[in-house]
């Protein structure tokens, strides 16, 4: 292997076994901001809202003007039809021009309007036609919905915005659930490894006590005051204890993967170890449920949620009486046309017969687009439509259909507030009665570890007296290991029963110092 290349393994072993025996101290403050920055279930309901956004914004699109513009060329041959036109079997060609624009726009009341302006070029072969003619034609039109499709009350003109609004709102209310859960759930996570770590300790002191007995009988072996079979026990002990804290070091290891997926950390700090830093202090709360209860009503986010489920299902209700009505629309439109054809000037005149004829004096005036375009700036053909038009669907079974469903989704969204309403109330009751028996267990525990250490004081006392057995100090030992694992798993499900209140009363983000926008 060429030097270079076996340096820079050495270099990449050295840095990979560097970072695996990195420590990573983490408060559980740091946890839960990281875990609001990178958690996935967050970053997904980021996306979500940012897509409610975009719909919002659809909901205006239509209202937007619209452009569009033709050219057209159109050149064929044509039969003649009749005498007028020229001799039978004899054919003509037609060519012609037609480039158009306009202008739509609808507006959010039921109204909307457009500008045209339209222009062509004809010319023909045909003996009937007059030449080159230009043509052009501009006009306002406008249509005003006068039943269906209008009405003075906005929520009705402008449903889809307002239920776009309400969704946007239904998914802010999701993000809120959303970190609230991932708060949680990190919280839970961080006490979790909080508790594995210090039951690694209480392991390890186990142990440190049944190899100090084992010095103590060894000793007591040598000088002929002990059996040496009383070394087995403690050999036995020992041997136990090290398994223990073999399976104590595995569940700090999985505690911190969990608390690294919930924080979804990358790769390269998985190898890290996670040192928490905040400590098992227990601040006691003293929950009320009259109180607690009206808290979580006007802070718990699914309420807010119903609140506005309820309100579009009654805007959709709204949508939907306006559907019944019958169509009713009038519609007006302004125009001004100008033609302009090949010209040739006459006088009067008469023929044989006597008749009046036109009798050409001179060269024949082309025809332009000019002179058309001047004619219609001028007004010179004017011209106005209105109209009234009536659809009526006399049964309109659909309509019917539709409010009737609209009036379902309501009833199911005031059900659904009850039952919200229900089960926050048992979630409050819950988690306020879980902190007090929590807290009771915390202090039946601290007595439990006063006695279990007393009764170990006084085993060994009596075991150094000659009036107690290897297997009771052991015995005694052991006990006090349980009672502090006791204590510790108390104190951390009486914080995570904290966690557990603040969620019940929509106040986690706010307690923990989390800005939720």
């Amino acid at each position: 292997m060429p030097i270079k290349s076996f340096l820079l393994a050495c270099i990449a072993f050295w840095s990979f076994s560097a970072m695996a025996w990195q420590e990573k101290k983490l408060s559980l403050t740091d946890a839960l901001v990281k875990a609001v920055e990178r958690n996935l279930d967050i970053q997904l309901q980021r996306v979500t809202l940012d897509t409610r956004a975009l719909s919002l914004d659809e909901t205006r699109a239509q209202y937007e003007p619209s452009v569009t513009s033709s050219l057209q060329r159109q050149n064929f041959d044509q039969q003649v039809s009749n005498t007028t036109e020229g001799e039978s079997g004899a054919t003509y060609s037609i060519e012609g021009w037609d480039w158009n624009s306009s202008l739509r726009k609808n507006e959010d009341f039921g109204f909307s309007w457009s500008l045209a302006f339209n222009n062509s070029l004809d010319d023909s072969g045909s003996a009937l036609s007059l030449g080159e003619t230009y043509s052009s034609n501009m006009s306002i039109s406008a249509t005003q919905q006068l039943l269906k499709g209008f009405s003075r009350d906005k929520e009705v003109r402008l449903n889809n915005e307002y239920i776009a609004r309400g969704d946007l709102a239904l998914s802010e209310m999701d993000m809120d659930i959303a970190i609230s859960n991932v708060l949680q759930t990190t919280e839970e996570a961080y006490w979790d490894l909080v508790l594995a770590i210090e039951d690694l300790k209480v392991k390890q002191q186990s142990l440190r006590l049944a190899q100090q007995l084992y010095e103590q009988n060894k000793v007591k072996v040598e000088v002929g005051t002990l059996a040496s079979i009383e070394l087995v026990n403690t050999e036995a002990t020992i041997a136990t204890r090290e398994t223990e804290i073999v399976t104590a070091e595995n569940s700090v290891l999985a505690a911190e993967d969990r608390l690294k997926k919930v924080l979804n950390l990358p790769a390269e700090e998985w190898v890290q170890h996670i040192t928490p830093t905040d400590e098992l202090e227990i601040q006691e709360i003293a929950p009320n449920f009259a109180k607690d209860l009206a808290v979580a009503y006007e802070n718990r986010p699914e309420m807010s949620k119903n609140k506005i489920e309820l309100n579009n299902a009654m805007l959709t209700r709204k949508l939907r009486k306006n559907e019944l009505k019958p169509e009713l629309k009038l519609s007006a439109s302004y125009f001004s046309r100008g033609i302009s054809s090949p010209l040739t000037p006459t006088i009067a005149g008469v023929n044989e017969d006597g008749r009046p004829i036109s009798i050409p004096v001179g060269d024949t005036i082309p025809s332009s687009y000019h002179s058309a375009l001047s004619s219609v700036m001028a007004q010179d053909l004017p011209g106005l439509s209105t109209s009234l038009d009536l659809t009526w669907t006399p049964f309109n079974k659909q309509a019917k259909i539709n409010i009737s469903k609209a009036n379902a989704s309501i009833r199911q969204s005031e059900l659904n507030a009850e039952k919200v309403k229900l089960d926050i109330m048992e979630n409050v009751r819950s988690s306020g009665r879980n902190l007090d028996s929590y807290m009771k267990s915390i202090k039946a525990n601290e007595k439990s570890l006063r006695y279990q250490k007393e009764n170990l004081k006084a085993e060994v006392q009596k075991y150094q007296n000659g009036l107690s057995t290897n297997y009771l100090v052991s015995e005694a030992q052991n006990n006090v290991s349980q009672a502090e694992s006791s204590l510790n798993s108390a104190k951390i499900n009486y914080l995570k029963a904290q966690v557990a209140y603040y969620k019940s009363l929509g106040l986690l983000a706010e307690k923990r110092k989390i800005n939720l926008n």
